[in-house]
């Protein structure tokens, strides 16, 4: 597969359509415009800097998103959740999760809060 440098090269240098970069490549018109887009909302400049290597610009389009570790995000209060879902009436696990998240917007997603209201 060849780097994201040509791909914004042949982009931007030559002009060439998302389709005839990823034939000319041989990768997915998909992908090229995912590089273009990057690339774009990466606040970079073309044409790059001479010391930004293909290992430099992968690292500057393609940065792990920072999760805040699990200890630092606020717990449900798991007694509150219990009563909840043995009330009477239509409450249910996604509806609890959807109020603890308007109480913690940082919160659990759902998938992590449903998980952890079977064992808390």
């Amino acid at each position: 597969m060849r780097g994201v440098a040509d791909v914004l090269r042949l982009k931007f240098d030559a002009g060439l359509s998302d389709r005839a970069i990823g034939q000319s490549l041989g990768v997915p018109r998909i992908t090229v415009r995912d590089y273009v887009r990057r690339f774009q909302a990466s606040g970079l400049a073309w044409p790059l800097a001479p010391a930004l290597d293909e290992d430099a610009l992968r690292q500057a389009l393609f940065r792990r998103r920072e999760l805040a570790p699990s200890a630092a995000r606020p717990l449900p209060d798991w007694a509150l959740l219990h009563t909840g879902l043995k009330r009477k009436g239509v409450t249910t696990l996604q509806l609890l999760w959807q109020e603890y998240r308007e109480r913690e917007p940082s919160g659990y997603d759902y998938s992590q809060f449903a998980a952890a209201s079977a064992n808390p």
